[in-house]
């Protein structure tokens, strides 16, 4: 993950994630950029922005555990 930090917006963020539909299909890595991302949030913030930035461009979030937010 790569990051590159703005003056006045928070970093512009490159993730590679994991993406597999079940353990009996192929998986493979899927490169997502995200900008704006502020020092002050946790990983699973982030996580949450990325996926509702798939999701207001029609496309499928992924899943990931956060139990420990709640």
């Amino acid at each position: 993950m790569g990051a590159n930090t703005h003056e006045s917006k928070g970093m512009d963020l490159t993730l590679h994630i994991w993406r597999q539909i079940n353990p009996s299909k192929p998986g493979k890595f899927h490169t997502y950029q995200t900008s704006n991302v502020s020092p002050d949030m946790s990983f699973l913030e982030m996580l949450a922005k990325v996926n509702r930035e798939l999701e207001e461009k029609g496309q499928e979030p992924f899943a990931f555990e956060y139990d420990c937010m709640e």
